[in-house]
C-alpha cells in the first residue's frame, strides 16, 4: 500500500448533489465525479488516435469492468465538510438578471474557501503509475472542476501545496505535464500554451490553453465568464442533441487574484450541429 494525501481548497462554489439528488454535499459517491474528471483529462492529455489503444491505457490506470483500478480515493474528513455552515446561497447564472428575477430563490452550494483532505490509496508502489496519476490529478484541478457549471468556472478546486507567484509559473507547470505525456508545446510566457499537433482526433483533446485577465474576487470572475458565454451550439448544447462545450474555463488563484484558465479542446460536433470557429474565438478573446 502507498498513500498520498492532498490538502485541497474550494476556489469557486461547488454544486454537487448528494444521495437524494437534492441535498448539496460531498460524499463517497463524489469520488465518482473526481475520478470521472481525471478520466476526462487523462484522455484529453493523452491524444491517442487509436481509440482501442486509448482505452487500454485508460483502463490500465483507472480500471474497467474487467480489471480493478490501481488506486482508490477517499475524502478523509467528509463529515466535517457537509455541515450546514459550509453551505451558502448562490446563483449558478450570476450574470443573468432576467433568470434571477424569474427564479429569485438561490441554490445551496459548498462555499468558496472550504478545505478538505483527499487521499489516494495505491495497491502497491509503482513509481511510473503513481507519477502519472499525480500529473493527471494536478492537471485536472488546474483545468477542470467538480459539479454543475464546472466548464464555466464553478467547482474549481486547488491544491494548497501547488502555489504560483505569477502566470508564467502556472503555464510552465501545465506545459511540463503535457510534455511528460509526449505532447509538443509552444509556450508564450504569461499568455498561452499551444500544442504543436496537426492531427485530428475523434474525441476532445487539448489544443490550446490561455490565461485571461484577473479579477479581485471570484464573484466578479464567475460573472465575467457567464457574460462571455453565448447561446450558440458551437459552445455546447442540450437540445436537440446534447454536446459538451469544446471550451473549458476554470478559475485559478495566483496570490490574491482570480484568473480564468481557458482550455480549447478538439471540437466534436454531433450530426446536425455545425461549429462556428468565430464564436469559439470570440468567447476566448472576451476572457483574455
Amino acid at each position: 500500500m502507498y498513500n498520498i494525501t492532498y490538502n485541497l481548497k474550494i476556489v469557486t462554489p461547488v454544486y454537487c448533489k448528494g444521495s437524494d439528488n437534492r441535498k448539496v454535499e460531498l460524499r463517497p459517491a463524489s469520488i465518482t465525479s473526481i475520478k470521472g474528471m481525471m478520466r476526462y483529462w487523462f484522455r484529453a492529455l493523452t491524444a491517442e488516435r487509436d481509440l482501442n489503444e486509448l482505452h487500454k491505457k485508460e483502463n490500465k490506470i483507472f480500471g474497467s469492468t474487467k480489471n480493478a483500478s490501481k488506486f482508490a480515493i477517499r475524502i478523509r474528513d467528509i463529515n466535517l465538510i457537509n455541515k450546514k455552515n459550509n453551505l451558502e446561497d448562490y446563483y449558478l447564472l450570476p450574470h443573468n438578471e432576467k433568470k434571477r428575477n424569474e427564479n429569485p430563490v438561490p441554490i445551496k452550494v459548498l462555499k468558496s474557501g472550504l478545505s478538505f483532505n483527499l487521499e489516494f490509496i495505491f495497491k502497491s508502489f509503482e513509481e511510473e503509475l503513481i507519477d502519472n496519476v499525480k500529473d493527471v490529478f494536478t492537471l485536472s484541478l488546474l483545468l477542470g472542476g467538480v459539479g454543475q457549471r464546472s466548464r464555466r468556472g464553478f467547482g474549481s478546486i486547488r491544491d494548497k501545496n501547488c502555489k504560483f507567484d505569477n502566470k508564467e509559473e502556472l503555464l510552465k507547470k501545465i506545459a511540463g505535464i503535457l510534455q511528460d505525456f509526449g505532447r509538443q508545446v509552444e509556450v508564450k510566457d504569461g499568455e498561452y500554451i499551444r500544442v504543436v499537433d496537426n492531427q485530428r482526433y475523434s474525441y476532445p483533446v487539448i489544443k490550446e490553453i490561455y490565461i485571461g485577465k484577473p479579477e479581485a474576487n471570484f464573484e466578479k470572475m464567475l460573472e465575467k465568464i457567464g457574460q462571455a458565454s453565448k447561446k450558440d451550439k458551437s459552445l455546447g448544447s442540450i437540445n436537440p442533441t446534447r454536446m459538451a462545450s469544446p471550451v473549458y474555463v476554470t478559475v485559478v488563484k495566483i496570490k490574491d487574484d482570480y484568473y480564468p484558465l481557458i482550455t480549447k479542446l478538439e471540437p466534436i460536433y454531433p450530426e446536425g450541429i455545425e461549429g462556428n470557429v468565430e464564436v469559439l474565438e470570440k468567447f476566448i478573446d472576451e476572457l483574455r
